[in-house]
């Protein structure tokens, strides 16, 4: 008889009225929607990190360049020095350290990589190449003259480069 009872019932009409009383409620929509925007958050939020985390290898990458080090150190050798004029492969040195260093600047104006992040670990780098290729060269307002119409160039740089270097000056002054 129990067998006859549970054959009888309408399985369906009760998964029914069940789903209408369930899903016809706007409290139930809502905490739905809640949770599908709580869950786009996460994905934006790990999105985010990635484009973080990928900014700082591009980072690394820009700055462990062969190329890019070995003019930066040529440059640098130059700090000490007490001659103030380029010579030979200089200015070219100093215009592939402009870009290079300009790349990685604009990965913090981008809001990629923090300001506080590049100049904890390349202040004393850049600040010297700023104070050589800038403040003694003038590559940097040379090259902008050239090119008209571009006064910006390396502009990125120009402005990190020029906080660095004050943050250079005043440990020199310390010593």
């Amino acid at each position: 008889m129990n067998l006859n009872i549970l054959l009888n019932i309408d399985y369906v009409g009760i998964a029914t009225s069940l789903w209408e009383k369930i899903f016809s409620n706007a409290t139930v929509w809502t905490a739905l929607g809640a949770l599908c925007a709580f869950g786009c958050l996460i994905g934006v939020l790990f999105a985010l990190k990635q484009l973080r985390f990928s900014a700082w290898v591009n980072a690394q990458e820009i700055v462990t360049d062969p190329e890019f080090t070995g003019a930066r150190t040529r440059i640098q050798d130059r700090f000490e020095s007490e001659e103030y004029m380029p010579t030979g492969n200089d200015k070219e040195d100093a215009k592939m350290v402009c870009r290079r260093w300009d790349q990685l600047c604009w990965l913090v104006f981008e809001g990629f990589i923090s300001k506080r992040k590049v100049l904890r670990y390349w202040c004393v780098s850049m600040g010297k190449c700023f104070i050589i290729v800038e403040e003694r060269w003038y590559t940097i307002s040379r090259e902008r003259e050239i090119a008209k119409g571009h006064f910006d160039k390396w502009d990125a740089f120009f402005q990190l480069g020029s906080e660095a270097a004050k943050i250079v000056k005043s440990l020199k002054l310390q010593k």
